[in-house]
């Protein structure tokens, strides 16, 4: 059984920078048609491609989603959320890490994010807490890191004792809508008959 962990400097100053920032979409309201956001959505994604190759060479790039569909299925989940939780793999935290997206959705939407730690239980415990205290210094106070474990009991029924802790994690986060004071996540969820302050009524995170 590992009970310690030895330090291993696992990122570098200014070179584990991210070399490409995400595609951003283009600006929209309920005047914009379907066909023109699309024909925007084309337009700035190839701009954004033709961008990254012309100020990288080729092989200093790792794989990446050149795909815009997929592009625009990230687009519309982000825009449509409060909160985002960022899943990494436990074994392999900072390979999953999309430290360009993390930004933009923190700095650039400026929305709460919560980072999980999944698949923990394939990792020693002092590694999980290792990790956590790497992401908590590297993203600053305020950003929770949840370990995230889905054993199995003997009866062979998926037991999930790491929901409770990943849903605090989101209450604390604070909700920013368009009109509305921001407000603590706590106050959208069903059933806390609180309604977020300067709003009609209960809703939804």
């Amino acid at each position: 059984r590992v009970r310690r962990v030895l330090e291993y400097p696992c990122a570098v100053p200014g070179v584990d920078a991210p070399l490409i920032d995400v595609p951003v979409r283009p600006a929209w309201d309920s005047r914009t048609s379907a066909e023109d956001l699309e024909k925007a959505e084309q337009d700035a994604f190839r701009g954004w491609l033709e961008g990254i190759y012309r100020r990288h060479p080729r092989e200093r790039l790792n794989h990446f989603e050149h795909n815009v569909e997929v592009w625009r299925q990230v687009w519309r989940a982000l825009e449509r959320s409060d909160v985002a939780v960022l899943v990494l793999d436990a074994r392999c935290p900072l390979f999953h890490f999309p430290r360009a997206l993390h930004g933009h959705i923190t700095a650039g939407m400026g929305m709460d994010a919560v980072v999980l730690l999944n698949k923990c239980d394939l990792v020693p415990p002092a590694a999980v807490a290792a990790w956590e205290a790497y992401f908590g210094q590297m993203l600053g106070d305020g950003v929770s890191v949840v370990p995230f474990t889905v054993p199995k009991s003997g009866s062979g029924r998926v037991e999930q004792p790491s929901v409770p802790a990943l849903l605090e994690a989101i209450k604390e986060c604070t909700v920013r809508r368009s009109g509305r004071p921001p407000c603590k996540a706590a106050e959208w969820f069903p059933g806390t008959g609180e309604a977020c302050p300067g709003g009609s009524g209960g809703g939804e995170v």
